[in-house]
């Protein structure tokens, strides 16, 4: 099971930067020196989930839910951040 964990998130990996060109099995399979039919069985789990779509050409990217997820982190970050920000300067303030 950890094997096929660690070969799901390889595979996320190595989609990033790939959102609208995509990529293949078999590059997917060369970037992370799997076999294709593991890849195929990796990205079967992350479409299924709705992590990742299958284009029309065959090739694979992040779905627009994975780039959600990453949007909300982002702006949890800078909510995060405007808050210590907000700290300092009451602290500053004495």
């Amino acid at each position: 099971m950890a094997n096929t964990s660690n070969r799901v998130l390889k595979v996320i990996k190595a989609l990033r930067g790939k959102t609208f060109s995509g990529a293949s099995v078999k590059e997917l399979s060369e970037a992370i020196n799997t076999s294709p039919v593991n890849i195929t069985r990796s990205l079967a789990d992350l479409v299924e989930e709705g992590f990742v779509e299958k284009r029309s050409d065959g090739r694979y990217q992040l779905s627009v839910a994975m780039l959600q997820i990453a949007h909300s982190h982002q702006d949890e970050t800078q909510r995060l951040q405007q808050r210590i920000e907000e700290y300092n300067r009451r602290v500053n303030t004495f």
